[in-house]
């Protein structure tokens, strides 16, 4: 079976709007649904566009240009297909729910593929690109908190300068 996913970009969204089922008067004249049925099940409604982005900013970016808040969307993560969440596009929500997935991913960061090397500037190669912006936080934390600080000759005070240091490449 063929992969027809875009994988360019690390979050796909599905915009969807109510179909000719929508009417505002349901459930008392006992025909059709209310919006609030299309919330719950956003894959009910009518195809509106497809929205993708490597972050919440892009995403926003995105939303923004096709004049879609206040539709209904599907979140999915490119990497794997999961779904992370849907709803009424609202930026707050949307920013929690990929806040909530990238946290849980960042349990994972070690058993990425990743090498760190110390000089001018802190690079970071992966072939984990989606998990990029990720990796960097991860490490920016743990420089922060003084992890790499007798390994790199980190002194208390240069921390935040090192941290900014991170460059991300990736693995050609």
């Amino acid at each position: 079976m063929v992969d027809k996913r875009n994988n360019n970009k690390k979050y796909v969204m599905i915009v969807t709007s109510e179909d000719e089922r929508y009417n505002p008067n349901a459930p008392h004249d006992g025909v059709g649904v209310q919006l609030g049925f299309f919330v719950d099940h956003p894959w009910e409604g009518r195809f509106e566009c497809c929205i993708d982005g490597d972050n919440f900013r892009e995403l926003s970016e995105e939303i923004e240009k096709a004049d879609v808040e206040g539709l209904f969307y599907q979140l999915y993560e490119n990497e794997d297909g999961n779904r992370i969440g849907y709803g009424t596009v609202d930026y707050d929500a949307i920013q929690d729910e990929i806040d909530e997935y990238e946290a849980k991913n960042m349990e994972n960061i070690e058993a990425l593929s990743y090498n760190v090397q110390y000089g001018d500037e802190i690079l970071l190669t992966t072939p984990h690109l989606g998990y990029a912006g990720m990796c960097k936080y991860y490490f920016q934390q743990q420089i922060l908190d003084g992890i790499f600080d007798e390994n790199w000759n980190i002194k208390p005070g240069e921390r935040r300068y090192v941290a900014n240091k991170i460059v991300i490449e990736p693995v050609k």
